[in-house]
């Protein structure tokens, strides 16, 4: 059985040869005049749901949006909004008639398009990817050709916003210029026709509103003109490669070498040995007051100095250094101060302290180590060792530093960790 088919652009019925036999008016007249109607001269209201795209209907031989030729966008819009059309080359009119100011822009779904302002109107083309301008949208309210269409800035700039009066584009709120000067916001600045400048002059004002044409003034023929004084330059000296224009009093000034082998300052010059080219990380130290070589820097580094051997700091009777943060266990100096809050802080049982102590059930050997929580710490008196009372374990790891009186009763202890 045949099958009737769909146009690609307008989706009007193609009956196929043989079918629809006696039956063929409804479908022409449903499916294909009245939509070749639509096509030409059909209007579609679109009410546009305020959601990021609203797709236009585009059905196969049925009135559709898609196919109208112009579409009248209506609806309550909260933000810029798009209308989809099919990926199919067509003409479009398209009015923005939706409320809340916002601009639509009909596109394709993959491509690009065209954004309409709020109450205007234009007529667009879909070239089968995007949307684009057949005839660009020029500005708002009344047509071109209205006796005074308002317009929006140009692409030039300027005017910003005039009212045309007549066809030659004249715009009422231009102020012409002036015959012979020169208009600015406030004031008219007067040049004379008689005073034609001639080449290399400029345009000098002789009064907040008159200006003539004079050739500039030059400073003095062998001197520089600052804005209080004139230093004067000799012709005669004329400098050669290399010198450069130093002052020899407050209004003159002479071209002069700079020392070649070395530094001038303003009373003497510090000679410099060519002989004694710096190697990498000397320092240029005097040897006299008019002398000077590279030389090795000595001493420690003034950044993280490491120090080695003895070291004093001149004019101070000690050396200082930085004091370090309790509990610091580095290479860093210990300060006089660091070792006086460190020695300070020490509490009974802590690491680094002593203890007469007395082991349960061993004896330990000079030099050998154990665990607090087997040491009672005792009382010491001429004649005999006793535990405290009440009699505490100590804590962390100590070591034997020798017996005070029998192995099992007395014994100094250092506590190590």
């Amino acid at each position: 059985m045949a099958t009737t088919t769909y146009s690609t652009k307008l989706r009007l019925a193609i009956p196929t040869t043989g079918e629809l036999a006696d039956t063929w008016g409804s479908l022409i007249n449903t499916g294909l005049t009245a939509l070749v109607d639509d096509a030409i001269a059909g209007i579609a209201t679109v009410s546009h749901p305020d959601t990021a795209s609203y797709t236009l209907t585009a059905n196969n031989a049925a009135s559709d949006e898609a196919r109208c030729a112009v579409l009248k966008i209506t609806g309550a819009l909260t933000a810029a909004r798009n209308v989809v059309c099919p990926t199919q080359p067509k003409l479009y009119i398209m009015e923005n008639a939706t409320t809340g100011g916002f601009a639509v822009t009909l596109k394709t779904s993959a491509g690009t398009g065209v954004s309409v302002p709020n109450g205007a109107s234009a007529l667009l083309r879909c070239d089968g990817t995007n949307v684009i301008d057949w005839i660009p949208v020029t500005g708002t309210g009344s047509a071109v050709c209205a006796t005074s269409p308002t317009l929006v800035t140009p692409a030039l700039g300027t005017p910003s916003a005039v009212v045309l009066t007549n066809a030659t584009g004249t715009a009422a709120s231009l102020t012409a210029g002036v015959a012979n000067g020169l208009k600015s916001a406030t004031t008219t600045v007067a040049v004379s026709a008689a005073t034609a400048p001639t080449t290399g002059q400029v345009l000098t004002a002789t009064s907040s509103t008159a200006a003539a044409w004079q050739t500039a003034s030059s400073g003095p023929a062998t001197g520089l003109l600052s804005a209080t004084t004139t230093v004067a330059v000799s012709a005669a000296t004329a400098p050669t490669s290399g010198q450069v224009l130093m002052a020899t009093s407050g209004v003159a000034a002479s071209w002069q070498a700079v020392t070649a082998t070395g530094l001038a300052s303003a009373t003497t010059t510090v000679a410099v040995s060519a002989a004694t080219a710096p190697t990498v990380g000397q320092v240029l130290t005097a040897t006299s007051s008019t002398a000077a070589t590279w030389q090795t820097a000595t001493g420690a580094p003034l950044d993280s100095p490491a120090f080695t051997g003895n070291f004093s700091l001149a004019g101070t009777s000690s050396a200082v250094a930085p004091t370090a943060a309790a509990g610091t266990n580095t290479t860093q100096i210990a300060t006089t101060a660091f070792v006086t809050t460190a020695v300070g802080g020490y509490a009974a049982d802590a690491i680094g302290t002593y203890a007469f102590a007395q082991c349960t059930g061993q004896i330990v050997a000079f030099g050998g180590t154990i665990a607090g929580s087997n040491l009672y710490p005792v009382n010491i008196t001429a004649a005999t060792a006793t535990f405290n009372s009440p009699v505490p374990a100590l804590t962390g790891t100590w070591r034997c530093m020798g017996h005070l009186t029998a192995a099992t009763v007395a014994t100094l202890y250092l506590r190590i960790s």
